[in-house]
């Protein structure tokens, strides 16, 4: 085993990574993760999701139409008072 480390700092000329240089690429391997998870989909990526739900619909005027990303707002329905009647006053 030590022979190969040997070969491998020969090779590359490097020698024990710094504590920082360590941090900083697992950082960066940890935001390029989560970006990976989180980034909105490219044009080719609906492209495709597109295709593939066309080729199973039966209609394929919607072909091109891609869904909102937010759904519309819902509108609660008002509550309407009971109806009063105008009743005379006590005379």
């Amino acid at each position: 085993m030590s022979g190969l480390r040997e070969w491998l700092r020969e090779w590359f000329g490097l020698g024990r990574p710094r504590n920082s240089t360590v941090v900083l690429v697992v950082l960066f391997l940890g935001v390029l993760t989560l970006w990976a998870y989180v980034h909105p989909p490219s044009k080719a990526d609906e492209a495709a999701a597109n295709s593939s739900t066309a080729s199973r619909s039966h209609s394929s005027s919607h072909r091109g139409y891609s869904a909102p990303r937010h759904p519309a707002p819902t509108v609660k329905p008002t509550r309407h008072p009971a109806s009063r009647t105008a009743t005379p006053a006590p005379a």
